[in-house]
């Protein structure tokens, strides 16, 4: 099971890359910077252990520099 501190992490990795891109449809306007839980994330999906498996940017058109932070997101099976 993921500690607090996992989630933590991969609850930063999604803002970090928020910051980065450029959002032209504000798909991710709907990404708080802080959520109480960042799996409730529209378009993400997390497992059991509150895991990020999935991000789903369908037609985003998102562009920017890919960052590091989504490296911690060790379960993500789909983005």
């Amino acid at each position: 099971m993921a500690s607090s501190g996992d989630c933590d992490a991969e609850g930063d990795a999604l803002p970090a890359r928020k910051a980065s891109s450029t959002d032209p449809s504000s798909l991710l306007q709907s990404w708080p910077p802080t959520p109480v839980n960042p799996c409730t994330r529209v378009h993400a999906t997390c497992n059991t252990n509150n895991s990020f498996v999935r991000v789903d940017l369908p037609g985003a058109e998102l562009s920017g520099i890919l960052v590091s932070e989504p490296g911690l997101l060790t379960n993500l099976q789909y983005l």
